[in-house]
């Protein structure tokens, strides 16, 4: 067999390059067997070991478990190699090590021998023996190489690195190891001899997350948390309570004040989240939401207290509207503040001969004034407004058992679907006038249209609807209408009121009575 020097002048000389690592170290597990090249070297013969001492297997063997394990042995492992004589093939049982696949050893670097032992090793091993499992050298780096260059003639014992993989690699404590991992006259190029550590890709390494740097991890994903918690939320909270401000004075406001205790508490949290943020943002927010609290909650109990006041006023005139339909005390049929709140439906409504004066009272309140003439009650209920002519007139008749039922009605509704004004100014001249007929003094049946009148004057002083019924009959509708300027030229008349009847329900009117300041 031949030395590492000599195979490696022999392999250089043949192959004409460096052996790569996979290479050297297949060299080593033969022992430098040149066999291999054989056909250019025949005639050359094999170079015999030379017996070495005590001393040099003790080096060599430093060398070799160096090389492969990447540190230095325990004291433990010293004295078990000493027992064993130094031989190398005890390696294995003493690093008890577990195999390293093929593809990983190929992928790695060509590892270089570390610097010898100094003679100082003795007295360091001897000096720590007394630490059973004290590494002479501090923990091995992270990932050990998968194959390392080791003296010649001794077999490759791969190894895995320390179990714990997150143990960072120290300086050696001996000053005279070589940091550039370079083997003394070996021959190797300085690429071979190069000890290169594996990387992640190398061994197939992948960094777990908690291995990460903090803020890596996801890469721009903590960033986009962030600014989705510290301002895109916050400006959502913000608009939220400001519609609820507004919106809860428009409509259900108990409804806006419960979403603006929700908007409370989710912009607190907003705060919380923050906190190790940019919270500004989200202190506004609450801010802004309790101030939405507070208006919603004004608000809602402005619409709880106007409907509990409309409530209790109806409930207070129901409860002040209930009379005996037989009394014959006017004042029980009398509210001194009544305000009038007749619509042209109520009085459709009404049933002669049916309702009772309590039932009347009961839905309409007590009249403005009434009085009893014999059988007879009459209650009216007239519009207080200076220029209105609403008015409601009903007469009831007393019973054989003394109650008041309802005979008879009569009510003026302001026309106010026709334009009037007390400013007026008269349009009408005595032609105009003369030219207007008379219909039918019931149905105004041939009588001018008010619709052919209208188009002529469209605007007037005052103009009201009236109905009226009697018993059971149907309701008659009319319309009166009052033209008036006083301050007129004699070319137009000051005063002119016409009356005006329907025969089909309210739709259209005729002409049925008219009165000028020109017919006297």
């Amino acid at each position: 067999m031949a030395t590492k020097e000599e195979w490696v002048n022999l392999f250089e000389s043949t192959k004409g390059r460096k052996p790569t690592a996979a290479e050297y170290a297949q060299a080593m597990r033969n022992d430098f067997d040149i066999s291999e090249f054989a056909p250019r070297q025949a005639q050359q013969t094999p170079v015999q070991e030379p017996a070495t001492s005590q001393a040099d297997a003790r080096e060599d063997w430093m060398k070799l478990f160096e090389s492969v394990s990447g540190r230095k042995p325990t004291a433990a492992e010293f004295m078990q190699a000493k027992a064993t004589g130094f031989d190398k093939a005890q390696m294995a049982s003493i690093l008890n090590p577990a195999p390293v696949s093929s593809s990983v050893a190929e992928t790695t670097q060509t590892s270089a021998e570390s610097e010898s032992l100094t003679s100082e090793a003795s007295p360091e091993i001897t000096n720590s023996a007394g630490q059973a499992d004290q590494p002479v050298r501090e923990a091995a780096p992270l990932v050990q190489p998968a194959e390392s260059v080791v003296q010649q003639g001794a077999p490759v014992q791969p190894v895995q690195g320390p179990a714990n993989p997150t143990q960072e690699p120290v300086e050696p404590a001996n000053s005279a190891f070589n940091p550039a991992g370079q083997m003394p006259d070996s021959g190797l190029s300085a690429s071979a001899q190069q000890v290169s550590s594996p990387t992640s890709i190398q061994t197939g390494f992948q960094p777990t997350a908690s291995a990460m740097p903090q803020g890596q991890m996801t890469g721009v994903a903590p960033a986009k948390s962030s600014n989705f918690l510290s301002l895109i939320l916050p400006i959502i909270s913000l608009t939220l309570s400001v519609l609820f401000m507004i919106l809860s004075f428009l409509l259900a406001a108990p409804l806006f004040l419960g979403l603006s205790v929700l908007g409370l508490i989710g912009a607190a949290v907003l705060i919380i989240l923050n906190l190790k943020g940019k919270p500004v943002l989200s202190i506004v927010a609450t801010g802004v939401a309790l101030l939405a609290l507070i208006v919603t909650s004004v608000a809602t109990f402005a619409s709880v207290s106007h409907k509990t006041t409309d409530t209790s006023s109806a409930s207070i005139s129901k409860k002040d509207g209930k009379v005996k339909d037989d009394s014959t005390d006017v004042n029980d049929y009398i509210d001194k503040d009544y305000k009038f709140e007749w619509k042209q439906d109520d009085f459709k409504d009404l049933e002669a001969k049916s309702d009772s004066v309590s039932d009347v009272i009961e839905k309409h309140g007590k009249a403005s004034d009434a009085q009893i003439s014999g059988d007879r009650l009459t209650l009216t209920y007239k519009d207080s407004k200076a220029g209105s002519n609403n008015s409601v007139t009903v007469i009831f008749e007393k019973q054989y058992n003394g109650k008041f039922v309802l005979s008879s009605g009569n009510a003026n509704f302001n026309a106010d679907d026709i334009d009037s004004s007390r400013d007026y100014k008269s349009d009408w001249k005595k032609e105009d006038y003369d030219a207007l007929k008379e219909g039918d003094s019931e149905t105004g049946a041939g009588g001018s249209s008010w619709n052919d009148i209208k188009n002529k004057h469209p605007k007037v002083s005052s103009a009201y609807y009236n109905l009226s019924f009697y018993g059971d009959e149907d309701i008659s509708y009319g319309l009166s209408v009052t033209y008036s300027d006083y301050g007129t030229d004699d070319s137009h008349l000051t005063y002119v009121g016409l009356t005006f009847k329907s025969d089909d329900g309210g739709k259209t009117y005729n002409l049925s009575s008219k009165y000028s300041d020109k017919d006297n």
